[in-house]
């Protein structure tokens, strides 16, 4: 059996030059200084949750390089192109070490590359050539029955549409036959077939995935949704439109009207972590740290393995000073990736501001291995060292 986990590292082994060039390339950013992003940095999920609305401008609303390049230029206040590279990389592991076939996620990342072909859409590419050269695995029981179904599930007719009830024999009509043309058997009267709803409004959405259940089930898929019975599929449906619409008041500046959809998004799902990271995103922007952090605390109940949030809440910790749950926080977000630079970065200066100078030292020359040139980070060394030495002086 092949191991795609393997051919996975393979083909990053294979492409190991090209991405030293693009993070030499993209060294630095995102760090503190002139180049770093105003807001918070995006999330794991509200990452995943771009990439999807961004195949879906191309898979369906024909979007060409111009319209690619808006879309991350909305977001350029709170990420990199380097950062996304590094997130898609982890999307790729993750999707090539799962089961579901993701065909037709395969497909449109595919497309991505053909029109844009940059470094992330030949990642893009890259990834979904692998998905789509995977044997693949037979459906669980139960579900191929559904996805091979092609007609709607029967509906009876009204009353006033069946066909008519025949008289009694005594009481029919043989009209004579034709001595030169054999008479044609009757035909039944065939019954009128239903019309599909309107998708003019949820009721008419809901009536369809009720009449096609393989429908419901494709895009409880697409979604990455567990249940696919057509109440949840409608409510994820609504719940990401609403997100939708919060991200563009967001990229309109109207941070008020951003937390309002996100408010309804969560009245309708309120186990939706992104969700609540978004609308933790938001309230950092409006310096209400306090409440942030509380919409941090429910993103991580929900997800607790998204580094990128734990990093948020520590930031948010760290404008009240309260130094000690940033610090938890930061080493929270190294737990679930070590790599993670401005993690390290942000606890070496809390650990500063805690007075732990040596912890802080040791922290800085960690952080120093990957960003040598960062003034901020030189600088947090050199207190941390000067004050070691004020400490041990007789």
């Amino acid at each position: 059996m092949v191991d795609w986990r393997k051919l996975w590292r393979s083909l990053f082994a294979r492409l190991a030059r090209w991405w030293k060039t693009l993070r030499q390339k993209f060294r630095g950013t995102g760090a503190a200084g002139s180049d770093a992003p105003v807001g918070p940095p995006l999330s794991y999920t509200h990452y995943e949750f771009l990439f999807h609305e961004l195949l879906e401008g191309v898979s369906t609303q024909g979007w060409g390089r111009a319209e690619i390049r808006d879309f991350f230029r909305q977001w350029q206040e709170r990420t990199t192109e380097g950062e996304w590279l590094g997130w898609l990389e982890r999307f790729g592991e993750r999707v090539l070490g799962s089961r579901a076939p993701n065909l037709e996620l395969a497909e449109r990342m595919v497309q991505l590359r053909a029109v844009y072909p940059e470094a992330l859409g030949q990642l893009s590419g890259e990834i979904g050539s692998a998905l789509l050269q995977r044997p693949r695995e037979a459906e669980p029981e139960g579900v191929e029955e559904l996805e091979v179904e092609e007609k709607p599930a029967s509906v009876p007719l009204p009353v006033s549409e069946k066909p008519p009830i025949s008289p009694p024999p005594e009481q029919q009509v043989r009209p004579k036959e034709s001595p030169k043309l054999a008479q044609k058997p009757a035909q039944k009267p065939s019954s009128p077939r239903p019309e599909l709803p309107s998708l003019n409004s949820l009721s008419g959405v809901f009536r369809l995935l009720q009449l096609q259940p393989q429908m419901a089930q494709q895009l409880a898929k697409q979604m990455g949704i567990e249940e696919s019975n057509p109440e949840k599929v409608l409510q994820e449906l609504q719940v990401r439109a609403l997100m939708k619409s919060s991200m563009k008041q967001e990229q309109r500046g109207n941070l008020g009207g951003a937390i309002a959809y996100l408010d309804r998004a969560i009245d309708l799902n309120s186990q939706s972590a992104i969700a609540w990271g978004m609308k933790g995103d938001l309230l950092f922007k409006l310096q209400k740290f306090e409440q942030a952090i509380a919409a941090y605390d429910r993103a991580t109940t929900l997800n607790p393995d998204d580094e990128q949030t734990w990093y948020n809440r520590g930031m948010a910790a760290f404008e009240l000073q309260q130094f000690e749950v940033a610090l938890a926080s930061f080493e929270r977000s190294l737990d679930l990736q070590p790599s993670f630079y401005r993690a390290w970065k942000n606890k070496a200066i809390s650990l500063l501001n805690l007075g732990r100078y040596q912890e802080a030292l040791a922290v800085c020359d960690r952080a120093l291995e990957t960003e040598p040139d960062d003034p901020m980070l030189q600088t947090c060394r050199d207190k941390a060292q000067e004050n070691l030495e004020r400490e041990n002086r007789p």
